[in-house]
């Protein structure tokens, strides 16, 4: 019995044991091996993958977006590079027409596209343009002087505005939807930061929250928000403010919004220069800026400026 209880402890230290019959998880010198889920290990690279995917197939849709968004202009302008292979000099008053033509169709406008043919027609006759190749380079730099206004001619009317008077006044104006309220945050935000005190004139007395919205803005932008009175008279509204920025003198600038109106409604665009007339009664040559918010895509801007311009004269 003696040699079988023996026997069977040293088959125990074998098995729990090392070599020497120590227990290894007393004396090993040995550090145990970590071993991480092969999931977890593979979790972060396959996140940055995924990250990658997701940035690459972003920046490819933008791309295919922009691309398939100026199609219809590519496809148009076209049109200028078969004019210009069967272009011929005895002929060039056709070609002239047909360009232009061209150009109105690919989204230059009417007015630009006037100008460039017309420079184009005056390198013609002093004989600056002989071929094909002069007229192409000539398409060329005719665009570029009209986007530097620099360069394009010395009657061209810079874009800053023209701030005279204490305070003075600008009214904004448009048509609903266009971003009026917007652009006054973004404009009350530059003024501010030029050190400028800035006065928000509520003039949207129609529309529901226009005037939460608005001391929204002037909360963001550092500015002050006059006096709102829901369903009041739009021009009394901003005569108001003007006349607390006169008479207190801690105003640098008054931005007065509108309620937006199509230049079709006859009886808002009469209300529109009452408030006009409103502000002038108060502040003599004011407002000396009127900045008319368009939507670009809408089409039709250049009638719709017309309309605004002979209502607001």
């Amino acid at each position: 019995m003696m040699l079988q209880a023996l026997s069977r402890l040293h088959a125990s230290a074998s098995r729990h044991g090392s070599r020497t019959g120590t227990p290894r998880h007393v004396f090993s010198s040995r550090r145990p091996r970590v071993q991480i889920p092969r999931a977890q290990a593979e979790a972060a690279p396959g996140l940055l993958a995924k990250l990658g995917r997701v940035l690459k197939e972003k920046a490819a849709g933008d791309y295919d977006r922009f691309f398939k968004g100026t199609t219809k202009t590519r496809e148009r302008l076209g049109l200028v590079e078969e004019l210009l292979t069967f272009w011929s000099l005895e002929d060039y008053e056709t070609t002239l027409e047909e360009l232009e033509e061209a150009l109105i169709t690919a989204d230059f406008g009417p007015k630009t596209a006037l100008r460039i043919v017309d420079g184009l027609r005056e390198g013609l006759k002093t004989g600056t343009i002989k071929t094909a190749n002069d007229l192409r380079t000539a398409i060329k730099q005719q665009v570029i002087m009209l986007l530097e206004p620099a360069a394009s001619s010395t009657n061209s009317q810079s874009s800053e505005l023209q701030l005279q008077g204490e305070p003075a006044v600008v009214l904004i104006v448009g048509v609903n939807g266009a971003g009026k309220t917007t652009t006054i945050g973004k404009l009350a935000y530059r003024l501010s930061k030029e050190g400028a005190r800035v006065l928000l004139a509520p003039g949207d007395t129609f529309r529901a929250a226009a005037a939460e919205q608005l001391a929204a803005w002037a909360e963001r932008s550092g500015a002050r928000i006059g006096a709102f009175k829901e369903g009041g008279r739009p021009g009394g509204v901003l005569a108001a403010a003007c006349n607390d920025a006169k008479q207190k003198k801690d105003v640098d600038v008054v931005i007065c919004d509108t309620a937006g109106r199509l230049h079709t409604a006859y009886a808002l665009m009469e209300e529109l220069a009452n408030c006009r007339k409103s502000i002038n009664n108060v502040l003599p040559k004011q407002p000396c800026e009127t900045l008319l918010v368009l939507d670009g895509t809408t089409g039709a801007c250049g009638t719709a400026c017309l309309a605004w311009g002979r209502a607001l004269q």
